[in-house]
């Protein structure tokens, strides 16, 4: 795969380029910078669009310029899809579209630079927020996992560090979730710190701003699996699990003959490493350790 010539096809670039301008567009409008009363369509010519929500207009074309975007990204070659530059790019105007939708609905409470910044601003205390606070989770949930297992009968600290990263990503998700009911129903206001001009909100435009940042919220959550699906990701291990003969579940890891390095990996010596197999006595939820099986044992081929 390194030494496949990765080239990214006309439509993708295009499709990339509309993403980011009507993203630059958004912003800029959403801070004021212009106003927008005419909109040319081709060969429809120039629309007047002085009386319609411009809000609503941009967010839409964001939207499929992005969905798109994303169609012809995933129409490139594997190599390309999986190039870390072109995944870093994807992932740019995957979250700069869905931060112009955010501060476009902002703008429907104050267009100003001032209201752009808060906005960004908050997005990026919220993230760096979520980076903080899923580790010091886990010292709470870690030690909670740990006693589970011991009690159930199966000690794995590995497993359980597993289990309390996601609980954490899981606790810490509920918990972003409930400020943003909060600010829908208004027992939160976060725009109150902007000045005696937006104290006067109605509700129905904080609750609107409160829908956005959850449907932004919830794409977050699912970015892996999607982010997955686009960038045609493939692991480079895969479980696998079956019955002995005296009943016994036996569970291992074995390569992944569809991951990109595989054939390079399966005659390098120096990537080699150890896998154990773990056998399960069901009937008495013991865990046992049966004999250590290389990477590139006549298993790899039972899959």
């Amino acid at each position: 795969m390194n030494n496949e010539l990765r080239e990214i096809s006309a439509a993708y670039r295009s499709s990339r380029r509309n993403a980011f301008l009507f993203s630059g567009i958004g912003i800029a409008w959403a801070a004021a910078q212009f106003e927008l009363k005419t909109m040319t369509l081709g060969f429809l010519g120039g629309v007047n669009i002085e009386g319609a929500s411009i809000p609503i207009i941009i967010i839409t074309l964001c939207i499929y310029s992005m969905m798109r975007c994303t169609l012809e990204y995933m129409m490139q070659k594997k190599s390309v899809r999986r190039w870390e530059l072109a995944k870093l790019d994807y992932r740019i105007a995957l979250y700069l579209t869905r931060l112009t939708c955010l501060v476009l609905t902002a703008s429907t409470l104050a267009r100003t630079k001032e209201m752009v910044v808060y906005v960004l601003g908050i997005s990026l205390l919220a993230f760096l927020g979520f980076i903080v606070l899923v580790p010091v989770m886990m010292f709470i949930t870690m030690p909670v996992r740990l006693f589970i297992r011991r009690v159930s009968g199966r000690i794995s600290v590995a497993n359980s560090a597993i289990e309390a990263y996601y609980y954490s990503l899981l606790i810490v998700g509920i918990i972003y979730i409930i400020i943003l009911f909060l600010v829908g129903f208004s027992v939160i206001n976060p725009f109150i710190y902007l000045g005696p001009k937006l104290q006067a909100i109605t509700g129905m435009q904080i609750s609107i701003f409160s829908i956005v940042g959850l449907i932004v919220l919830f794409c977050f959550f699912f970015d892996q699996r999607f982010l997955n699906m686009v960038f045609a990701f493939e692991p480079l291990f895969i479980d696998k699990t079956w019955i002995d003969e005296k009943g016994h579940e036996c569970y291992t890891k074995i390569r992944n003959q569809a991951h990109p390095d595989y054939k390079a990996d399966k005659h390098d010596s120096s990537k080699k490493i150890n896998i154990k197999t773990q056998k399960i006595d069901n009937s008495k939820n013991d865990l046992h350790l049966i004999d250590t099986i290389p990477n590139d044992t006549t298993k790899e081929n039972d899959n």
